[in-house]
């Protein structure tokens, strides 16, 4: 992940098509996949907020897939960085080393330095 431009509550992303595929995943964990107790406050948004924003992203993978893309950019606001990175968070609370691979497509060290590259944007 890429981060291309910054103003003062947006970020304009450059990420690769597996980095969106580990976020809509994520999204997937804590929606279907574990129980996450106080979702809105936890996570950010509403199950219903958090369902919608995981099928923007499953489109945003299958177009760039489909396209034979192996980028993305996207503009996202703070906002919406900061559920990303409470969404990964939970994900690591919850889901083994074992097993992580398997339910995330991702190994935990490259959902890691996803997850870091987050925190480092907002913090710029």
């Amino acid at each position: 992940m890429l981060v291309i431009n910054k103003s003062n509550d947006r970020v304009e992303f450059e990420f690769l098509v597996d980095e969106i595929g580990t976020i809509h995943q994520a999204f997937n964990e804590v929606i279907n996949g574990f129980r996450v107790d106080n979702f809105d406050q936890t996570i950010g948004l509403s199950k219903d907020l958090a369902k919608s924003e995981m099928n923007t992203l499953r489109d945003y993978y299958q177009n760039a897939k489909n396209e034979n893309l192996s980028k993305i950019r996207r503009e996202i606001n703070l906002e919406l960085i900061h559920i990303y990175i409470n969404v990964l968070k939970e994900v690591f609370k919850e889901i083994e080393e074992w097993e992580f691979h398997t339910r995330m497509g991702a190994q935990k060290k490259e959902a890691q330095k996803l997850l870091d590259s987050l925190q480092n944007a907002v913090a710029l």
